[in-house]
């Protein structure tokens, strides 16, 4: 696995010692990740959408409460979805 970065949750006015590491319209939209178990079964975690929850109870991304301004026509208002286990269907030699 991996961090996602979550750039809507940064603070508009923020300082910061790269540009890059402000608030804007930019984030990682999956997980996939796996551990010593899974991986000796051919299995994968997955989780879409930005990441939440965790240690710092990061809240899921809501349309209804991000200062964004773009058009998101289609997508869902919150961006929660549950995870779930992937297993690769293959024979070994």
């Amino acid at each position: 696995g991996g961090i996602s970065t979550r750039s809507d949750l940064n603070p508009l006015n923020g300082t910061w010692e790269l540009p890059d590491m402000g608030f804007k319209n930019e984030g990682t939209i999956d997980y996939k990740g796996t551990n010593y178990k899974l991986f000796n079964k051919f299995q994968f975690e997955v989780i879409g959408g930005p990441i939440y929850g965790g240690p710092s109870n990061l809240p899921p991304f809501s349309w209804k409460n991000t200062t964004i301004d773009a058009l998101h026509f289609g997508q869902p208002i919150i961006w929660k979805f549950k995870n779930f286990t992937i297993e690769w269907q293959t024979e070994l030699k």
